[in-house]
Order: C-alpha cells, then structure tokens, then sequence
C-alpha cells in the first residue's frame, strides 16, 4: 500500500479551494464568491508571520509555485466579476475546466509526446488506469515517473528584466524559496520571460541535476540523512528519489518495461527507434541501464524506474519529452484520474472550451491573461 494524505486524486485544484466556503470560510471574500487574496491583491492570504493561509502548504514553497497558485485564484475571481448572478460552484467549475484544459491540452503533449496525447485522448484511451478504478495516484506515477520534473529544475531563474538569475535553494534572502510575500521588490515574477522559449528554454529530460539540488537542507538537519543512506547524501535529491522507490518496493524500469510491451501491448521496441536497437528489448534495455549506470563501469542487471525514465528521455525522445514508459506512466495517470471524476471537464464536458480571442489557451494565457 502507498503513502496515504488527506488531498484528493483529482484535478479539482483542492489546494485552492479546500473544503469549500462553508466549511474554510477564511479562504473566501465576504460574498463567499471570491477568494480572498493577500497584500492589494497582488499575494496569497498571510498570517503575520507571513506563512500564507492556504489548504496546501506546499504551494508556498517557492515563489513560481505561490505565482501560479495566485493566478488560479485571480482566474476564479475574474470569472466571478464577469458573471454576476453565478454562483460560486459554478465559478468554481469553469476554473476547474479552465485549469484540466491546459493540463490535457498544453501540458500532456509536451511531456508525453504527441503519439501518447493522441492514443490516450483520441484513440485507445486509459489502459493501466481505467476508470472506474483511477481513484488513486499510483506509487509508479508518484514516486519515480513524475518526478522527471527534477531534472527540469534551472540552478537559477530571472524573474524579472532588472534582476539577476536566482537560485530557488541557496543562501536565505537571495533565492527564491517560500515563506514570505511575493508582491515585494525583487519577488513578482514577470511570466512573459518563462513562458517564453526564446527567452527560458526549458531543460531537456535526461539524468543531470542541477547542482542547487545536490545540498536541500542546512547543516545540522537532522532530516538530511536518513540510516539508510551514508553520511552526506541524505540532502541529495537524487539519493532521496532513489530511497524513496526501494522503501516503496517500486519495480524496475526493465521490468515495467516488459510488462508494458509483453503483457499490455502499450509500448513496442519500434517506440525506441531513436536509439537505434531495432527489435530487440534486450540490446534496447541494455543501452538505457548503461544511461543511468554511466559512472559504474559494470552496470547491474535493474534500473530504477526513476533512473529509467530519465534516461530513456534522453535517449529515445533527445529529452524533448518523456520515452514510452516515462510517457506511458504519466499520461495515463492524468487522462485516467479525469476520467474517474465525474464533475471533470473529460467526463462532464468533452466538447466544451475555454473562450479565448486568440483561439488557444494555454499556460500563457492562465499566467498572463491581459497579454
């Protein structure tokens, strides 16, 4: 059985909202419509001490999360200046709507490639996840797969024209983490420079870390190195990663591998064209556990599926977006916990879409919406 906590599975943006405004009523305006911001507007809702107020903690762990937190909750209460006489779920639904179509429609093929978008949501559809069984966030998804992200993570970011790149981890008051408003000086981030390809490209998929995240907790904490690791590495994402999917039994990248070729019919050695093995799944896992392995001049017969997934990336897609495992994994889970949730745009509404003059709405236009 895998971690339990209290969120729920579903793309419903619980983080926001809560319980509702009946049951956390300090998460919403007077009229009971709105959310309630902090600052003028301009930052999340915050106790003096300045840790924000919000269902999710989590969401104020940097400054780019808190942002994207905020432009959630500035989307809802447009949508509520906009239309006067509804009420608040109804609101509430078409920010959730507005959200689930930039997460099927912007993000998944980005991150799957386009030949796991199209089958999920146009031809096969959810095969390892299907509902009515998506009530869950499988521990392959959580613990390995989705955590591709950190290898995405920048060692700095410029949140703005008239500042220097930032490390989100580093010496207190300089970087970007959490904790303290982001409507300051020196803390609104200009989204138009990480939207934007030609000014931030995003980093490839493949299995180096930035260094920032080599060192996650200051000296002297005692959560840094856990017994099972050796002194020193508990702070190591990497390591942390690589703990976490042996304490969670997870099973190896070659293993799911066969299970998704062999048995589900999902992934074919064609899928790893790109690396130039043909047909054949051993050479295929071979040359990825050798990707992972690269330090070790033998590599072991298994790869961990963390391992595995940023590797295959890199080798099978350039680290453009995830490999057929990797991509598998993540896609399915998302299309799948939609489909489990009966109030979710692909299970109530599969026709409709948000209204945007440009005709597309993606992140951009969730971030900047006046642009």
């Amino acid at each position: 059985m895998g971690p339990v906590n209290f969120r729920t599975p579903r793309f419903d943006l619980d983080s926001v909202y809560g319980r509702g405004p009946e049951s956390d009523p300090y998460l919403y305006a007077s009229d009971g419509r709105k959310l309630e911001l902090g600052g003028a507007g301009d930052d999340l809702l915050r106790r003096t001490d300045d840790v924000a107020i919000q269902p999710d903690p989590r969401n104020d762990e940097n400054a780019l999360v808190a942002q994207v937190h905020l432009a959630v909750m500035r989307l809802h209460n447009q949508l509520a200046e906009e239309s006067t006489e509804a009420s608040f779920e109804e609101i509430q639904r078409r920010t959730r709507w507005h959200y689930q179509w930039v997460v099927l429609h912007d993000f998944l093929p980005k991150i799957c490639g386009d030949l796991v978008y199209h089958d999920l949501l146009y031809g096969r559809g959810p095969v390892l996840l299907r509902w009515p069984y998506g009530q869950f966030v499988p521990v392959e998804f959580s613990a390995a797969a989705y955590r591709f992200g950190h290898s995405q993570v920048r060692e700095s970011y410029k949140i703005a024209e008239d500042q220097d790149p930032r490390p989100i981890f580093g010496p207190e008051g300089s970087d970007l983490r959490g904790g303290s408003p982001v409507n300051l000086p020196g803390r609104q981030v200009d989204w138009t420079l990480l939207v934007d390809a030609a000014k931030t490209p995003s980093l490839k998929i493949d299995t180096a870390l930035s260094p920032s995240l080599f060192k996650l907790f200051g000296d002297g904490d005692e959560a840094a190195d856990p017994p099972e690791l050796p002194p020193g590495l508990g702070s190591h994402l990497a390591a942390r990663n690589l703990r976490r999917g042996v304490v969670l039994g997870l099973p190896s990248g070659e293993t799911v591998l066969r299970e998704l070729t062999d048995q589900r019919g999902l992934v074919t050695p064609s899928d790893y064209e790109a690396i130039g093995q043909g047909d054949d799944l051993d050479a295929i896992e071979s040359t990825i556990r050798s990707a992972f392995w690269k330090e070790t001049p033998e590599a072991p017969p298994a790869t961990p599926l963390w391992g595995w997934v940023l590797a295959e990336a890199e080798l099978a897609a350039e680290g453009k977006h995830l490999g057929p495992v990797g991509g598998r994994i993540v896609g399915e889970t998302i299309v799948g916990l939609m489909q489990a949730d009966p109030r979710s745009l692909v299970r109530s509404a599969p026709g409709w879409s948000p209204a945007a003059s440009s005709g597309a709405y993606e992140l951009r236009e969730l971030l900047l919406p006046d642009s």
